[in-house]
């Protein structure tokens, strides 16, 4: 080979800038493929696992597993950044007063869909033959301390933590305004 041969080959097999640069947050495509699996381990595991273990202890898998522990699975697997993944700072007041909003308008049509839904299968399949209520004192306290404190923790990592900051890449303001509405929904 000549000697510009050589020196072509040295310069494609140098690291570029662009080659350098590694992603230390995920992608808000990454972000939206571990919302979507999340979605649906939750419903499918709740579906399956509610009548097995009851409501109570179903929220704490929901939580622990579909939640915190997909996310930190992710972050840890594609060797992102814990910190700057995870790094949930304050919030203007408001920025947190429009992320209420969005969640909680979010939240009426998917209530009326939910019925809708529920009224439908009711209809043409039959009542839904899980029982929703804590069946038990035990599974009462792991409803209340799960949806009081553990809900809340999770979904902080999750939501304030993949989601936002997976959006805020985009651009800054988007994040909280993308992960407000997920959340809702």
């Amino acid at each position: 080979p000549t000697s510009g041969t050589l020196q072509i080959v040295r310069s494609l097999s140098k690291p570029t800038h662009f080659m350098q640069t590694k992603l230390t947050i995920p992608s808000i495509r990454l972000a939206s493929l571990v919302y979507l699996l999340m979605i649906v381990l939750v419903y499918g595991g709740s579906f399956l696992l509610i009548p097995v273990l009851g409501i109570g202890i179903n929220l704490w898998v929901n939580q622990l597993f579909w939640l915190l522990g997909l996310s930190v699975f992710v972050v840890w697997k594609k060797k992102f950044s814990f910190r700057e993944t995870f790094s949930l700072r304050t919030t203007r007041p408001g920025a947190l007063g429009w992320s209420a909003l969005m969640g909680l308008a979010a939240w009426f049509p998917a209530v009326f869909l939910l019925t809708m839904i529920d009224g439908l299968i009711s209809l043409h399949i039959g009542a839904n033959p899980v029982e929703m209520a804590p069946q038990s004192i035990v599974q009462l306290l792991f409803l209340v301390v799960g949806l009081i404190v553990l809900a809340p923790l999770c979904e902080e990592f999750f939501f304030r933590g993949l989601i936002q900051k997976s959006f805020e890449g985009y651009k800054k303001n988007y994040g909280w305004k993308i992960s407000g509405v997920l959340f809702g929904v």
